[in-house]
């Protein structure tokens, strides 16, 4: 059987672990001059990662209303 809460840790420490990714290119952003190949790079490279972010985020909540809809079988038993 597939263990919905093991999932959920890996998904709650992938979404700290982006982040913090995104919070270090925000940071980066913020010290790059404009218009420079580097910021330009690092900008791209946030918009994947804030994506990322938002699709691990919405795994997240799949995942916690599997285990909710499975407590709740199991309470109906």
């Amino acid at each position: 059987m597939f263990n919905w809460f093991a999932e959920r840790d890996d998904v709650k420490k992938r979404i700290a672990e982006l982040e913090g990714r995104i919070a270090s290119l925000r940071d980066k952003l913020r010290r790059v001059a404009e218009g420079t190949v580097e910021s330009t790079t690092t900008q791209r490279i946030l918009v994947i990662r804030e994506q990322e972010l938002e699709r691990t985020r919405f795994y997240a909540q799949f995942i916690d209303d599997r285990i909710a809809e499975l407590t709740a079988k199991m309470r109906r038993r």
